[in-house]
């Protein structure tokens, strides 16, 4: 963590955040049982697995649209063959270290003069976002599903705080 004195930018401030939903989220992951990670509790709801892998494919799309300043879905047939291959709960959350770990550089390294460009988003005119905010998209993504997980564990009588660490990354001892 940083040295209290030291000033961090607001891209440090995401990316750190960034890592911190991420590392929750596969922690509420690894804590369900396979046998649940397809589980459907109201019978139309999304499972756990499916928004999984959505928080990679979200980590893959902010990554690019960071570097490219512009708005763009994945590439077609990326989504479907995600949702193919990271078949268990293993796998997405391997992926999901991994993508969101890339994010997270890639948050770092966006020069701070980039953080009052507008991506605009290209279904939606007028309502483009600058970087700065952009910057946090994805963190906020995986804590969205984060609770939605957390809910569903309930569901099937799992009560327990699965993350190792605090709301700020400190140990919860």
């Amino acid at each position: 963590m940083a040295d209290e004195t030291e000033s961090i930018g607001v891209q440090e401030v995401a990316a750190r955040l960034t890592e911190k939903a991420a590392h929750d989220l596969a922690a509420a992951l690894a804590a369900v049982p396979e046998e649940k990670a397809r589980w459907e509790p109201l019978g139309d709801s999304r499972p756990i697995l499916e928004m999984a892998v959505e928080c990679c494919l979200a980590n893959r799309m902010w990554s690019h649209i960071l570097v490219t300043h512009q708005h763009a879905m994945l590439p077609e047939g990326e989504a479907p063959a995600a949702y193919k291959s990271l078949d268990t709960l293993t796998r997405v959350i391997d992926e999901l270290k991994r993508t969101s770990s890339e994010l997270a550089g890639t948050i770092r390294a966006v020069p701070d003069g980039d953080l009052p460009l507008v991506v605009a988003f290209p279904k939606r005119p007028g309502a483009g976002r600058p970087i700065a905010e952009c910057l946090h998209h994805a963190c906020w993504n995986m804590i969205y599903h984060l609770g939605q997980v957390a809910f569903i564990q309930t569901l099937y009588g799992d009560w327990d705080e699965h993350s190792d660490t605090g709301p700020f990354g400190d140990t919860t001892d």
